[in-house]
């Protein structure tokens, strides 16, 4: 049976409150998801350091969290997309069953939600980690995800 994660905004904006279903890729997805997201760091020069080899997603998400900015984002977009199916909204209804994402219905609607939600996916997959390793990767996420923020309006290169 694959994991699930309930996670709730708490953050004060427009997602707030919002509840939202994370589901774990199936084992055959996943490791595809890792080896094209291991060919997008190789394609972007990235060395991959000895103590990553073998991680599969973990190592892949410690080492993308650091060099994100230097993915071809051709490469880069697909994974992002894939790691979104794994996400559904709970309705504000409790009888109402988790739904898929409808991006033109505004069901996220800040960036930082995003980023949130993309670390507790990376999270959930690699809930094999021990506590210690998941804590590290937890920080090394949370401050990938502060420093490559843009600071200016200016839009990131692709």
């Amino acid at each position: 049976m694959r994991n699930t994660k309930s996670l709730t905004i708490t953050e004060p904006g427009r997602d707030q409150n919002k509840v939202f279903v994370l589901t774990e890729m199936s084992a055959m997805r996943a490791e595809k998801w890792a080896a094209r997201a291991l060919c997008a760091i190789v394609n972007a020069g990235i060395a991959i350091p000895d103590e990553f080899k073998g991680t599969g997603m973990a190592g892949i998400a410690a080492i993308g969290a650091h060099q994100i900015l230097n993915f071809r984002f051709a490469e880069f977009e697909p994974l992002l997309d894939e790691m979104m199916l794994c996400v559904k909204l709970k309705p504000d209804h409790a009888d109402l069953p988790p739904r898929d994402i409808v991006e033109s219905a505004d069901d996220i609607a800040e960036v930082s939600t995003i980023l949130q939600i993309r670390r507790e996916v990376l999270l959930l997959h690699t809930n094999f980690l021990g506590a210690a390793a998941q804590s590290k990767l937890r920080s090394m996420l949370m401050g990938a995800a502060s420093s490559t923020t843009p600071t200016s309006h200016e839009p990131l290169a692709q």
